[in-house]
């Protein structure tokens, strides 16, 4: 009998451990299994928050996707999506022309990944080099395109072997610095060179038709007239490019292409055709007559930039689509727009439209009234301007950036 009782005890002993353990690993399990589910569910939440805004900014309703990514940010500020929130509300802000708020936004990614991602943050400054174009801040524009070069590793082979080359080539011509720029043009067309070396002829990948258009983009800027001649002079080429989007003829990419140089010429034409009239003269014929000839030496600008871009040799293998037969049709009204306005009869002139022809006003050489009063007014107001320019012009200073 005691033995017995030993035995059972020492039975008990042994097996009690054992579903005691099986139930402590049991509830663990159990804990576990609730905790993991509980993380599931904030993942999906977390998830769905940010889709939220990613949906509807690929609506293009983006004063709502930024308003949704801001929620995101604050509600969930450490999640995987918290910088990719904030680089799709910096483009929500370039959508809505807020380019100041974009720049404060790209600029946060950057500093928030400084060491930890290089590929999130030259995508940040990439971006951060369109806000600088649209708001004419050209040396940090440059600035920015320098640093995205040199991490070009981590851009498709397009954006860094041609389109941000071209890009800094616009923004070099724009500070003067034409040495620089026609380098870096250079560059930009021996990287489109080398990439469509892959391709065949008749081949129109998706990836040139945007970087020609990128390459291009130049309504970001606003033309003016105080700075006319220089905003015009990187679009020698980059309308080239535009055009070459344009006669490859990609559905997406090319109508981009043309409604981007119909805004170009469209904004150059309300430029000239809205000039004011000059201040500081009394005269009001002189005043009217000095608003037109400057409108003519602008209008002239404007004329062989569109003859180059007529002129322009196309791509091997492109032909005419509806694309480049709409171009073609715009032009047509441009150029005839601006040819009435050269035609115009000299203000205070008695020369009629056909006596300019005869006496080579469209050679670009002035016309002398019969009546030369006024003609010597402006001879004389033209000197003075030529004199001031002269005093006022300075030679390029080395770029700073290199």
């Amino acid at each position: 009998m005691y033995q017995t009782r030993i035995f059972l005890f020492l039975i008990v002993g042994l097996i009690f451990p054992v579903f005691l353990g099986c139930a402590f690993f049991g509830w663990e399990s159990e804990v576990g299994s609730e905790t993991q589910i509980e993380s599931q569910k904030m993942e999906q939440q977390i998830k769905k928050s940010f889709d939220e805004g990613l949906q509807l900014f690929r609506d293009e309703k983006y004063e709502e996707s930024l308003e949704a990514f801001d929620r995101h940010i604050v509600k969930y500020p450490s999640s995987k999506y918290d910088q990719s929130a904030q680089y799709h509300a910096g483009l929500s802000l370039e959508n809505l022309r807020r380019w100041s708020d974009a720049v404060e936004r790209y600029r946060k990614i950057v500093a928030a990944v400084a060491n930890k991602s290089d590929s999130m943050a030259v995508q940040a400054l990439y971006r951060l080099g369109f806000c600088y174009e649209a708001l004419k801040r050209d040396n940090e524009t440059i600035g920015t395109l320098l640093d995205v070069l040199s991490r070009r590793q981590y851009l498709s082979k397009e954006i860094g072997e041609a389109e941000v080359p071209a890009r800094l080539a616009g923004a070099y011509a724009r500070v003067g610095n034409h040495h620089q720029a026609d380098l870096f043009y250079e560059r930009a067309e021996v990287g489109l060179k080398r990439l469509r070396a892959t391709w065949g002829l008749k081949e129109k990948p998706e990836w040139l038709s945007k970087t020609l258009y990128h390459m291009g983009y130049m309504s970001l800027r606003v033309i003016s007239e105080k700075e006319f001649e220089e905003d015009l002079k990187p679009l020698a080429r980059s309308q080239r490019f535009l055009l070459m989007a344009v006669e490859i003829g990609h559905d997406e990419w090319a109508p981009k292409a043309l409604k981007e140089l119909e805004l170009i010429y469209e904004n150059i034409w309300n430029v000239i055709e809205k000039l004011p009239v000059p201040e500081g003269e009394e005269d009001v014929v002189l005043q009217n007559r000095e608003r037109q000839e400057r409108q003519w030496e602008m209008s002239y600008l404007v004329l062989d930039l569109m003859r180059d871009l007529e002129l322009y040799k196309l791509p091997p293998g492109a032909s005419e689509n509806r694309y480049s037969g709409e171009l073609k049709s715009f032009l047509v009204s441009k150029r005839s727009q601006m040819e009435s306005l050269v035609h115009a009869q000299p203000i205070g002139s008695g020369l009629t439209p056909e006596a300019q022809r005869r006496e080579g006003f469209l050679g670009r050489k002035r016309v002398i009234d019969p009546d030369d009063t006024l003609e010597k007014q402006m001879q004389a107001k033209r000197k003075r301007k030529s004199k001031l320019n002269g005093e006022k012009k300075e030679q390029t200073k080395e770029d700073p950036n290199l």
